[in-house]
């Protein structure tokens, strides 16, 4: 169980990191990443993840799981909580590495696809919105080659 090896993608390793790996009380072996949110996760939210499939990779489970920790700690003091185990298909695992793989090779050829989807993506401007829209610098800083 603690003889992993970091994977290869294109001439880059990977290490990734699972948080927990266990045995659920019915015998399946799971690869576990702890989450904190102010929303419930959806149901279909492992099945989904491109993290849980990297760490399925590496560990060699079949299953994985969120456990999720609600950020809003209710007056009462109960904290809701959230364990959602499902099975990684081997398919959309394969769809993961091969987008990472294709990222990889874009990196190296200098290809920065945009994603315009993306621009509010994580409840805020992404840091990049004034460059890719507007061709302005704004507060970016250019690093100096050295």
């Amino acid at each position: 169980m603690n003889n992993w090896q970091p994977m290869e993608i294109a001439p880059k390793e990977l290490y990734p990191i699972p948080h927990i790996r266990g045995k659920l009380k019915d015998g399946r072996i799971v690869t576990c990443d702890n989450k904190t949110s102010s929303r419930p996760y959806e149901d279909d939210s492992v099945i989904i993840s491109p993290q849980l499939s990297t760490y399925t990779e590496f560990t060699g489970d079949e299953y994985a799981a969120y456990a999720v920790l609600d950020k809003k700690i209710r007056k009462d003091g109960i904290i809701r909580t959230q364990f959602i185990v499902d099975r990684i298909d081997p398919e959309f695992r394969q769809h993961v590495f091969s987008t990472y793989q294709e990222g990889i090779e874009n990196i190296n050829n200098k290809i920065f696809e945009k994603n315009e989807d993306s621009c509010y993506s994580f409840g805020r401007q992404c840091e990049y919105h004034s460059l890719c829209q507007h061709n302005n610098m704004g507060k970016l800083l250019k690093k100096e080659n050295k």
